[in-house]
């Protein structure tokens, strides 16, 4: 008689709060073929951004509730995959699933990362964390980025081999993308994200205001939940400067999903000015929507935006090529449209979520798990 095959845990959260991790995680569970195969451990500390990187008792409480049932869980799994994350602070809280992982003997830990290396701030750090990093990430047996550029960003005392990436993939619901028919209607640029500074919005938030004096015909909308440093009171503030002299500029908050589909309807070009960033959902939202892109060229985004085919991509923090690059946009619609219709094609090719499954399912194959 046949013994069924032992599950792969996946500790992870889900939304809320709603950011990558999370939302790819929920996307892992949404398939049914995957889902067989997995047991879920749902790290959700907190249920908002704005509180999700401060220390509370029930936080500590609940470390020690998911540790104790990791125990318990992976006893029974064939492979554990967990998602620690590079914020420093956030860094430390994982690396107690990693090791618990390795006390356990687990027989196969895989990283999935979110995020680029580079938000540890590895080498600035003391040696006593460099050293902890170091063992901890070795603790780990595959390492699996989000984006092929992330994977070059990877430290070298990891073992190349074990370094991959596997893109992500995002279906919106119900996301389509405008139909320009005229050059002389107003244009709408969206911001979506959330409102932490390391996301770009001030930078963004700058230029519209000169661009909306320089075009009669010109919108601004910024949807996102206030995060992490950042509170709504400074962020009202910021855009009352806008409302007081009548530019066509508006902050509207958080977008669920729902929302979200309408602000890809009725958008024209999506611009993504982060600091800081792995290989955002957003952007493949954008791109199944059919807008095109203008971005900073920061983390895996490349790889999903082709420059000047798909969009621009400009060096992240630079207002002045961030200017430029959406004025060029703006003023032609043709450009918008062409550019728009390559990232819907492209991401039908490489960025559904039937392909973000298709290469999960290869990889856990391959390690002998599917």
């Amino acid at each position: 008689m046949a013994t069924a095959k032992k599950p792969i845990l996946l500790v992870g959260p889900t939304p809320p709060p709603f950011h990558g991790a999370a939302f790819l995680t929920q996307s892992f569970l949404n398939n049914p073929d995957l889902r067989e195969q997995l047991d879920h451990l749902n790290t959700r500390f907190s249920a908002d951004l704005e509180s999700l990187n401060k220390f509370t008792l029930k936080k500590l409480w609940l470390l020690f509730v998911f540790i104790l049932s990791l125990a318990r869980r992976s006893r029974a799994s064939s492979a554990v995959v967990l998602l620690p994350s590079f914020q420093p602070r956030t860094f430390l809280k994982d690396s107690l699933f990693v090791w618990a992982c390795w006390a356990l003997r687990s027989p196969c830990v895989v990283g999935w990362y979110h995020m680029r290396f580079e938000t540890l701030a590895y080498e600035q750090r003391s040696r006593v964390f460099r050293c902890f990093a170091r063992l901890t990430l070795r603790r780990l047996d595959w390492h699996v980025c989000v984006s092929p550029r992330l994977t070059a960003s990877m430290p070298e005392f990891l073992p190349r081999a074990r370094v991959i990436s596997i893109a992500n993939g995002f279906d919106p619901t119900l996301a389509v993308g405008k139909v320009i028919s005229q050059e002389t209607e107003t244009v709408t640029v969206l911001y979506l994200s959330h409102m932490g500074e390391a996301k770009g919005w001030r930078l963004l938030l700058e230029v519209a205001e000169r661009l909306c004096r320089e075009f009669d015909q010109l919108r601004f909308i910024f949807h996102g939940e206030p995060a992490y440093e950042t509170t709504l009171l400074e962020i009202e503030k910021a855009f009352g400067r806008s409302k007081g002299e009548g530019l066509n500029i508006h902050y509207g908050g958080f977008a669920n999903e729902s929302l979200k589909s309408v602000l890809f309807e009725e958008a024209d070009l999506l611009c993504f000015p982060s600091l800081n960033e792995a290989f955002p959902v957003t952007i493949v939202e954008a791109m199944a929507a059919g807008l095109p892109v203008v971005a900073s060229d920061v983390g895996g985004i490349g790889d999903a935006i082709d420059s000047g085919a798909g969009g621009i991509l400009v060096p992240p923090g630079d207002t002045a090529a961030l200017k430029e690059a959406l004025r060029l946009v703006i003023a032609d619609a043709p450009l918008r449209k062409a550019f728009g219709a390559h990232n819907r094609s492209k991401h039908a090719r490489e960025f559904s979520q039937a392909a973000f499954w298709n290469r999960w399912s290869a990889f856990l194959k391959g390690l002998g798990l599917e």
